[in-house]
Order: structure tokens, then sequence, then C-alpha cells
């Protein structure tokens, strides 16, 4: 008998119990992007629980107010200059694959005689950190990262009528972007060439659980930076305490934010333990 391969049956490994008075609640570290889908094993996790806590909001409505704080004002910075020629190339080919992939009005589009790039037309008008999401987007799209962990969870929690809640609201996460140096993020570009190891190794180690080689993988990635991480897990923290002693909870927020929240729950008495 043939058994039935499902790619969608992936046990997810970023997952952590916490316990304390006899309540149990966990913690997951997403990652926004990926190339697997954790559907059935998240469906399994969140049938079993009353609420699903999130970051930020991730409503459609809400995507289309980030898209609006994205567009910045004539005459701003251009991160297209700051990087250097053969790095542009690079991502001019990456735009360019992922169009040929697409529609055929997308590809009787790049056939049209343009004076600008298509990066430039990727990200003409963009604020630096969306410009470099979406660049980061395509780079990724064109490697089979069709699938995000909160998305997916967030998805689920609607489907089974889970109480759904927000730690933060899309201003105060726009406000933390708008925060990185502008230099981080063309540092992250310049390293253009790497980004294919980057995300074999991010993908190897989400997988298999393995976080600390995970988070030393993502220095050089633009949010790891303290508007993003270090000043946030406190706010974060004293957001989801709430939800987390009440019991039967899981909190969905980045990968590189549980480490020190693991440790604000340890010092105030929780129980921590990472599952398998």
């Amino acid at each position: 008998m043939f058994m039935i391969w499902n790619p969608f049956k992936k046990r997810f490994k970023m997952l952590w119990k916490i316990e304390k008075d006899k309540t149990t609640s966990y913690l997951a570290g997403c990652a926004h992007f990926f190339p697997v889908s954790y559907r059935l094993s998240l469906k399994e996790i969140i049938k079993e629980l009353d609420a699903v806590v999130f970051e930020g909001p991730l409503d459609e409505g809400n995507m289309d107010a980030i898209r609006g704080y994205s567009i910045v004002p004539e005459g701003s910075k251009n991160i297209k200059e700051m990087i250097d020629k053969d790095i542009v190339r690079a991502m001019e080919n990456e735009i360019k694959a992922f169009y040929y992939k697409n529609t055929v009005q997308d590809y009787i589009n790049i056939l049209k005689p343009e004076r600008s790039s298509m990066l430039q037309r990727e990200i003409e008008g963009l604020s630096p950190w969306m410009a470099f999401f979406r660049i980061w987007c395509i780079f990724l799209k064109n490697r089979g990262w069709h699938y995000s962990v909160d998305i997916e969870a967030h998805s689920i929690a609607k489907r089974l009528k889970k109480d759904i809640y927000y730690l933060e609201t899309i201003e105060e996460q726009i406000s933390a972007l708008e925060a990185i140096p502008i230099e981080k993020i063309v540092h992250f570009i310049s390293l253009f060439y790497k980004w294919e190891d980057f995300a074999k190794n991010h993908a190897r180690y989400y997988k298999t659980g393995q976080i600390e080689k995970l988070l030393n993988s993502t220095l050089d990635f633009p949010t790891r930076y303290p508007s993003i991480i270090e000043e946030r897990d406190p706010i974060l923290y004293s957001r989801m305490r709430p939800f987390i002693e009440k019991g039967k909870t899981i909190v969905f927020v980045g990968i590189t934010h549980i480490k020190s929240l693991s440790l604000f729950f340890q010092r105030d008495g929780f129980v921590v333990s990472k599952l398998s």
C-alpha cells in the first residue's frame, strides 16, 4: 500500500509551552515568509485552544494601511542610488524572472520600452523599508516561498472561530520599521549574492527548530535592530502576559522575539519549555 505524500503535513517545531499556576499556554515563533506550509500542524495546535494572539492586525484592510504608510514624498532618499550597479543588475534579473512567471499581460509589460528600470518602477515612491521588503519578497517568491506562518495561523483561527487579539496597532509597527536606518537596509542589499545561502540556512534552521543557529544567521537582516527587537520586546511581553496567564492561549510573534520573551516569562516564575 502506497502512502500519499502530503506537502502540508509538516510538524511545526518553533513552539514553546508556558506554564504557571496550573494554566498552560503557548508561544509560537513565526516565519513571516516561508517555503513550507504548516497548515495542518497549526490547525492541530489551535483547535484545542480558546484564544489566538498576534503581533499586529493581518486582515486586508490593515494591509492596505501598511501600503499607504509606505509611500514617501517626492525627493526622498532612493535606495537604488545607494546600491552598487552590479547588485542593481542582479535585482533587475530577479524582478524580470518574477514577472516572466506570471500573466501574459505582465510579459507584454516587460517588453514595452520604458525609461526607468524595472527595479525603479518596483520601488518608486516607497519608503526604504518597504522598498527592501518588496525586493526581498520577490526574491523569496522566485524560490517558492509562498507561505507565512502567522497568516496561515490567522486564517485557521478565523475558520475555527477562536477569539483573536492583537498586541500592537499598525501605527506602532510602522513606527518601529521607520526607525531602521537606511544604511542598515543598504548594507543587507549589498550582500545580495549571499541571499541564497541566507534563505537556505533560515529555512533549514527553522524547519528543525534550531533557534540559536537561526538567530546567529540573521544578524545582518534589517529588522535585527533595537526599534524592532529590544525596544518592542518588553512591550510585547507586558501585553501578552494577561492572555498567557489566562491559559489555553497561543501567541504568535516573530521568531527573533522568542529568546527575550522566554527569559521574561522565566524571570516572572513561568516554566518555559520548548516542544519538539
